[in-house]
């Protein structure tokens, strides 16, 4: 059926197939024996997971520290982003910059505004910069006399239109930048809930306000991603990456622990959460399955079976900047050259 769909919208296929790995009993044996981390840890002087998990990590790649690194994804990856940058690794994109006026009023962090929440939208914002497949004012919605806002980014603030354009051909500069000269590219998948501009077919990065649903009656529509095309979204994410960043680039994959604020589904939050972050594991896995130069990092794993007093904001939506800082401590400890 999914591939039914993806023909009447012209969506090239991309295979999303995990390997499927078959070893002898013996070749089984051997591999849970030798392998130090084979068993869940217990209470004592091996526990990988209290107070802080800590899973058991085998790089396969290095960053060094005249690499330059994207980070592209949610706020866990403006977060890891700017641990990076404290530490002294070179993430341009932690340096772009936009009027205050524009920025999301509550953070004002001006990266912020390149979030993306989403596999669909972090696809739309690499199709618009390397296929030219949207325009700039696809990403433009009318809410007033010359007022606008632009739901591909992280920000509440209207501009005018010719603001948005301006805006809009910024950003591309700035990304194929970023992409073309990175070394080391950090992805983070966040949520698997979108919505659908019926007038300009395209997929939203965050929810148009329900004032905005009203003022545009039968134009927005909410969706769940189907398994198929969260994997094939992923999929496609990452092969644009690789193709258009330094032959010798690798992928870093990761998973935000940070949850949906609030769901659209007629589910417990908790519940339509587990399925969106359950299905964005799997992808990552997939992938780095798939791709010698996609590595998984277990940011997610970290931080969700750890003491969660010590890790999150009482709104229990944000981590403590300390978990941030620890997290990408140990990515910097590990992965270093």
């Amino acid at each position: 059926m999914f591939n039914k769909i993806k023909n009447l919208f012209g969506v090239p296929s991309v295979s999303t197939q995990a390997k499927i790995v078959r070893v002898s009993g013996d070749k089984a044996y051997s591999v849970t024996l030798e392998n130090r981390s084979s068993k869940w840890p217990s209470r004592g002087p091996r526990n990988r997971i209290e107070p802080l998990c800590l899973p058991t990590l085998n790089p396969q790649h290095v960053i060094d520290s005249s690499n330059q690194i994207f980070t592209i994804g949610s706020c866990f990856a403006r977060n890891i982003e700017l641990a990076l940058k404290a530490a002294n690794f070179n993430v341009p994109s932690a340096d772009v910059r936009f009027p205050e006026e524009e920025l999301w009023q509550g953070t004002k962090l001006h990266s912020g505004l390149l979030n993306k929440y989403t596999p669909q939208s972090m696809l739309n914002e690499l199709e618009y910069v390397f296929d030219n497949k949207y325009t700039a004012d696809d990403f433009l919605i009318e809410v007033g006399n010359d007022e606008y806002i632009d739901l591909q980014l992280h920000s509440n603030q209207y501009v005018t239109f010719q603001r948005g354009l301006q805006r809009r051909a910024e950003i591309k500069d700035s990304i194929k930048q970023f992409v073309n000269s990175a070394d080391v590219i950090i992805v983070t998948l966040g949520l698997v809930e979108v919505w659908w501009d019926s007038k300009n077919k395209i997929y939203l990065n965050e929810a148009p306000s329900k004032k905005l649903v009203e003022k545009h009656k039968g134009r927005f529509y909410f969706e769940t991603m189907s398994p198929e095309c969260v994997f094939d979204n992923v999929a496609k994410i990452i092969k644009l990456l690789k193709g258009n960043s330094k032959d010798n680039s690798w992928i870093m994959l990761t998973v935000s622990p940070v949850p949906l604020a609030r769901t659209f589904r007629d589910k417990d939050v908790i519940i339509a959460n587990m399925y969106s972050k359950s299905l964005l594991r799997v992808a990552a896995e997939i992938e780095s399955d798939k791709n010698d130069f996609v590595e998984y990092f277990p940011s997610y794993e970290s931080v969700m079976l750890s003491d969660r007093q010590k890790l999150w904001k009482d709104d229990q939506i944000h981590l403590e900047y300390e978990a941030i800082k620890k997290i990408t401590e140990r990515v910097v400890q590990k992965y270093s050259a």
